[in-house]
């Protein structure tokens, strides 16, 4: 008789806790949640070659810009401009299509940029022609320091965060800076909404963060904490409310005499007052007491 392969409680990797608990299972992924630290981690771990096959297969669906990333970018960037007057080098890692690098170009700062995708990386350097690197950040060597490593929306990918802050604390000058924006699993977006979560989405993300799992990891690895923000996007406050009121999220099309899919006038109406203006307007409330949806973090190496 064959038996199931045993798998033993994993131990939080970040405060080294054996007090974690099951908390999601998402298609075959499993998530477990430290009881110390709050801390939510894929587990088992994903090896680095099947982790490679992941992205290798969604890098081109982030190709398309988009305003929302746009709008993350500035807000991040007028953020680190508040510590950093003197705007010298900043090293992108994971920079994806490299809007987030168009957008530090316009403020001053001399980008560069590091990325697994190869795809992405030619398009960063052919179009955008910026300096950018193909390879992993954990194993790439790199031949400068920074005054700032931005990893925006990248820490959730990895297995191993510690070693990525360790790195990045490596490419750093002398009181160097180092943000972070990812999504904040202690967000009052991911308590109401629980396994609906929008960026509970293994295997592309892999460990989620709160505040004080991201202090914690940055002091650990040598820095000091300088500020804490969150935000929140109108869709967030849409999707809560309607998973309390349980409505049909799905919206109702039909086609006109031209045969052209148009949107049912009452839905439209709907749409509008609801998810464009009420939503916009109150989507502040969710980051009282850092509860916004996503959580940037800037701090300086020490």
């Amino acid at each position: 008789m064959s038996m199931s392969k045993f798998i033993p409680q994993p131990i939080c990797s970040l405060c080294s806790s054996s007090n974690t608990k099951f908390k999601y299972l998402i298609n075959e992924w499993k998530l477990y949640e430290c009881n110390v630290c709050s801390y939510v981690f894929v587990y088992p771990y994903l090896s680095e070659k099947k982790i490679e096959r992941i992205y290798q297969n969604f890098s081109k669906n982030i190709f398309e810009k988009s305003k929302i990333t746009q709008d993350d970018a500035n807000r991040s960037i007028s953020l680190i401009n508040k510590y950093k007057k003197n705007r010298d080098s900043l090293l992108d890692v994971g920079c994806g299509n490299g809007q987030f690098m168009s957008v530090a170009v316009k403020f001053g700062w001399k980008v560069e940029g590091v990325d697994t995708s190869n795809f992405l990386v030619n398009y960063v350097k052919e179009k955008l022609n910026y300096v950018c690197k193909h390879g992993d950040f954990l194993k790439i060597k790199l031949k400068k320091h920074y005054d700032i490593v931005t990893l925006n929306q990248v820490i959730e990918h990895f297995t191993n965060p510690k070693k990525l802050i360790n790195n990045s604390y490596k490419a750093l000058k002398k009181n160097g800076l180092i943000y972070i924006a990812t999504p904040n699993i202690l967000s009052s977006a991911a308590k109401f909404r629980k396994i609906e979560f929008d960026y509970l989405i293994p295997p592309e993300h892999l460990c989620f963060f709160n505040e004080r799992t991201l202090v914690k990891i940055l002091e650990d690895e040598g820095f000091k904490v300088l500020e804490v923000h969150t935000w929140s996007y109108s869709f967030d406050l849409a999707g809560i409310v309607k998973s309390i009121f349980k409505k049909d999220h799905k919206v109702n099309f039909k086609k006109d005499a031209n045969n052209v899919v148009t949107m049912n006038i009452n839905k439209r109406i709907k749409t509008l007052l609801f998810d464009q203006i009420f939503c916009s307007l109150f989507k502040r409330l969710l980051n009282l007491n850092n509860s916004g949806t996503m959580i940037g973090i800037l701090a300086q190496k020490i």
